[in-house]
């Protein structure tokens, strides 16, 4: 089993006017939209298998590992200001977690290095 806090998230703004048709529009009337996306669980469980020994008992010891992890669909959050043009994206909400629900199995790769003092 795996502790899990993975959460990306992020916002933009346009940092210049957009002209979309000969129309010039603001960065306030754009708008800006906020995206958070998180897994389902805190506790997810991990399927792998290593080789080396990552406690040594003397001397220097390498080891590898690799194995996958369920992280199950991931949510999405998507956030705008009412009466913004980027409002309606959030409507996309939905559709984007259909979009990414078989993302649900990681890959992990892990490479060490230890030495006993």
């Amino acid at each position: 089993m795996l502790y899990n806090k993975n959460r990306i998230s992020g916002s933009g703004i346009p940092a210049e006017n957009i002209e979309a048709n000969g129309i010039i529009y603001t960065p306030a009337e754009v708008g800006e939209l906020t995206l958070s996306l998180q897994s389902e669980s805190e506790w997810t469980p991990y399927l792998g298998i290593g080789l080396g020994t990552p406690i040594p008992r003397n001397g220097v010891s390498f080891w590898f590992d690799i194995g996958g992890v369920y992280m199950g669909s991931p949510d999405i959050d998507l956030d705008a200001v009412q009466g913004t043009m980027i409002y309606p994206t959030i409507q996309n909400e939905a559709q984007m977690e259909k979009d990414l629900e078989n993302l649900k199995w990681y890959i992990v790769i892990g490479f060490g290095l230890s030495f006993a003092l």
